[in-house]
């Protein structure tokens, strides 16, 4: 097992930078964006005072040999490869290639060992990688080594039927439970009158209601305009996100900055300076109604 203790935190550190840049990647076109975050208050024990780091702390020379019996390295660069091609998938369609080669190619190059290094050092002491050194050269620590890929793989289809078993077990006690709450959310959802989109003025470009993320139609915009819109989380149950994005017909973001509101309800009319081939996007929980106008 310890090849697994060794990758783990190389895994994390790897998501870790993967999960920050995917998320400034898809945050909102504007700098003001607002991100909900759900509060959940939990009973917590008291955490337990972290043990002293030792007082001959693993040296980095140590770290690499450890790495290298363990296989970490190489394992660390086909991780970086195979989770290039979901990462680039979750992008925005609006990021141009060349940023995403950059940061394949960053992280290529961000030195993971010597991240790695201040984390053993931390908890391992050079007498502690001494023997385990010396365990990964026995027959034993080698025939480790060569199974545990196996074990990992045999462990991970064993991990996911039990999921599935305990899973399809949960949703047979909750099966009434579910189904009630599948025909509340369908009668929710389904539009009432008041939700029927108003008859657009003379002069709108767009009225339109709903709920849920939606892109409109491509506009031709004139220099001057407005957008009035108001939003309702009552049907909701909580706070809920009303954005509504401003973006050239291309999906780049238009240098009009959209509407970016948490809350129950409100209304409001933002204008705009900056004409042209644009679309909205809207993301909300809630019900929502907005009007374009000349």
């Amino acid at each position: 097992m310890r090849r697994i203790l060794y990758l783990s935190p190389i895994l994390s550190l790897i998501l870790s930078c993967v999960v920050v840049s995917a998320s400034a990647q898809q945050s909102t076109p504007s700098a003001a964006t607002k991100v909900r975050t759900y509060s959940v208050t939990v009973p917590v024990a008291p955490s337990p005072i972290p043990p002293l780091p030792p007082a001959h702390p693993v040296t980095a020379e140590q770290v690499h040999e450890m790495m290298q019996l363990t296989g970490a390295a190489n394992l660390m660069k086909q991780m970086l490869d195979s989770m290039m091609p979901s990462i680039r998938q979750s992008m925005p369609p609006y990021i141009p290639p060349d940023v995403l080669d950059d940061f394949e190619r960053s992280l290529s190059g961000a030195d993971f060992e010597g991240a790695m290094v201040r984390v053993y050092q931390a908890h391992l002491s050079t007498e502690d990688a001494v023997q385990i050194i010396a365990f990964y050269k026995t027959p034993a620590g080698e025939h480790l080594l060569a199974v545990m890929p196996e074990i990992a793989k045999d462990s991970q289809v064993v991990g996911q039927r039990l999921g599935q078993q305990v899973m399809r077990e949960v949703l047979q006690r909750h099966q009434a439970e579910i189904e009630a709450a599948k025909e509340k959310y369908e009668a929710q959802s389904t539009p009432s009158p008041a939700q029927t989109p108003p008859a657009a003025a003379p002069d709108a470009l767009l009225s339109l209601s709903g709920s849920g993320s939606k892109s409109t139609q491509v506009m031709d915009v004139p220099d001057e305009w407005s957008l009035s819109w108001s939003y309702d989380c009552s049907d909701f149950g909580n706070e809920g996100n009303f954005q509504v994005y401003v973006l050239n017909s291309d999906g780049s973001p238009a240098a009009a900055q959209g509407v970016n509101q948490l809350g129950n309800s409100g209304s409001d009319t933002e204008y705009f300076h900056q004409g042209g081939k644009l679309y909205l996007e809207i993301n909300s929980e809630c019900n929502w109604t907005i009007q374009v106008l000349r």
